[in-house]
């Protein structure tokens, strides 16, 4: 039975992020000694109860660079006093700080990239913004002990450019019970980020011409914005705690999962929300990007939509009216559920860990 210790510390203020509280729960389990570790402010939301340690940093800045410096300050010192062997920093936003603490106290240091935060949406269009994190991710992911991210494609690109071996871990959901009720008016559902790249715009511009209701269950930059508006045909249920969001994507007919391919990190990402979808037995509208098309040749559970709103809405319209097909990949996703699955998933976080 392990006796190490490791700290996983990330920005999240950890209430919504599944995959964190699935990763935290499965070194856990293999009897490792866990603290999940993040921030919070004034308004979040107290924590639940999990079966590992769980702490958060309380921090007065939200947005901006003295949210990034005041956190990362706040984080090496946290570091530096607390007593552990393994340090995980989830993304580049805690990787400086993490590593510098693991360095000098002569610790290991796994770094767990959700995504290319150098090239996400928010980051590409602000050179100077971009150019911070392109250096932070160029001195800091080198020499890392150990290194996983969430698609091949991502893995593959990382390796290439770091010189370090990326592992893939990725972000599937626990083997679900499907519940037998169902809501009489079939829906479509997105659970997600309310953010640029995601086609909020796109469902708000269709929705009064959809066949069905369109349920947008998450929170981000265009929630106020697009939540106000009172749009027909379209709800706006902002975050919803994991085993509610669980119960409405069980209930929808449609999970909707389209991206903006301009951006690099959304290019080469797998969303964990694909997962969710054919976990809860229901087909996937997917954007036609390199890691959705090959699950979808692997098992077809979908049909891909390209990002505008006429492909959007056709894509809804076929799997509302197409029978045949929508039995097809319904019936496909309980194939890939028994797959597609945490359980199966976690034995390469697992065995990443062994070696250290």
């Amino acid at each position: 039975m392990p006796n190490k210790h490791i700290t996983i510390v990330a920005t999240s203020t950890l209430i919504g992020d599944q995959r964190l509280q699935r990763i935290a729960q499965s070194l856990h389990q293999a009897g490792y000694g866990v603290l999940l570790l993040g921030r919070c402010f004034q308004d979040s939301a107290p924590l639940p109860s999990f079966p590992f340690l769980a702490e958060r940093l309380v921090c007065q800045n939200k947005k901006g660079p003295l949210a990034y410096l005041e956190f990362n300050f706040r984080l090496l010192l946290f570091l530096l006093f607390h007593n552990t062997h393994i340090i995980c920093a989830v993304d580049a936003d805690t990787l400086v700080p993490a590593k510098l603490a693991a360095r000098l106290k002569g610790l290991k240091i796994v770094f767990d990239a959700h995504e290319w935060f150098s090239e996400v949406p928010e980051v590409i269009h602000r050179k100077r913004v971009q150019s911070m994190w392109k250096w932070v991710e160029r001195s800091f992911i080198p020499n890392v002990d150990a290194a996983y991210t969430v698609s091949a494609s991502l893995a593959k690109k990382f390796t290439e450019a770091h010189n370090v071996p990326f592992s893939l871990v990725r972000n599937m959901p626990l083997t679900q019970t499907i519940a037998t009720a169902s809501q009489d008016i079939p829906n479509a559902i997105y659970a997600g980020a309310v953010n640029e790249g995601r086609g909020i715009e796109l469902m708000a511009e269709i929705a009064e011409h959809c066949p069905i209701p369109i349920l947008i269950c998450g929170n981000g930059d265009l929630f106020q914005k697009f939540s106000t508006k009172q749009i027909p045909n379209i709800s706006f249920l902002g975050f919803l705690p994991p085993n509610e969001l669980t119960v409405k994507i069980q209930q929808a007919s449609i999970g909707i999962l389209i991206l903006d391919a301009t951006s690099p990190s959304y290019y080469f990402s797998l969303a964990n929300k694909f997962f969710d979808y054919v976990q809860a037995g229901i087909p996937v509208i997917f954007p036609p990007l390199p890691e959705y098309l090959a699950l979808n040749a692997e098992i077809e559970v979908g049909i891909h939509c390209q990002y505008n709103a006429a492909d959007l809405l056709e894509a809804i319209k076929t799997l509302t009216y197409d029978t045949e097909l929508y039995n097809r990949l319904k019936s496909n996703t309980m194939q890939a559920a028994k797959i597609w699955n945490w359980e199966q998933e976690q034995q390469t976080l697992l065995a990443i860990y062994s070696k250290l």
